[in-house]
């Protein structure tokens, strides 16, 4: 009976303690890459604005298949697609400015996410930086997750981002 009661006090002091550690890592956390493209500015945003273009260049839209079709909603460029636990992730055009465009992600129980591409260049080349925000909340195990997140989805924007770059140097 001690020996039950010891190991369930174990394992609350441990808990608690992850929990505090949790608290001290940031909720917010952006996994960025970048790459330089030998195009006119105006040629890669267009790749980029024109999320029907995506399939294109994005290893994302091209595995699984496109379920909405453009201008879904209120005439904003958006697409749905199914994601890799099978929900589905609408992308809609947020904010452009100058030389930021921001893709907003929204779907059931991931965390928060927003693209930012920032698109700057002189004459032929093109500097491609993409940002992947995201919004972990305050779950425990989120903002652990988001310790080890550029490792793992990193590599798929890399790859994203070098087929862009063919794409569009080919065109």
């Amino acid at each position: 009976m001690k020996t039950v009661r010891f190991i369930f006090i174990g394992l609350v002091i441990i808990f608690i303690s992850l929990s505090g550690i949790a608290l001290l890592l940031p909720s917010e956390i952006t996994v960025s890459r970048s790459i330089e493209i030998n195009a006119p500015l105006p040629k890669v945003s267009g790749e980029i604005i024109h999320l029907e273009n995506w399939n294109h260049w994005n290893p994302q839209f091209q595995e699984r298949g496109i379920l909405l079709p453009a201008n879904v909603s209120a005439g904003k460029n958006s697409i749905a697609l199914k994601n890799n636990s099978g929900r589905i992730v609408f992308f809609t055009i947020g904010r452009i400015n100058k030389d930021t465009i921001n893709v907003d992600l929204i779907s059931d129980n991931d965390p928060v996410s927003e693209y930012q591409f920032i698109v700057s260049g002189l004459r032929n080349e093109t500097l491609v930086t993409w940002n992947v925000n995201m919004k972990l909340g305050w779950y425990p195990w989120r903002k652990v997750q988001g310790i080890v997140m550029d490792k793992f989805i990193g590599p798929s924007y890399e790859t994203a981002l070098q087929s862009l770059k063919k794409y569009v140097e080919q065109k």
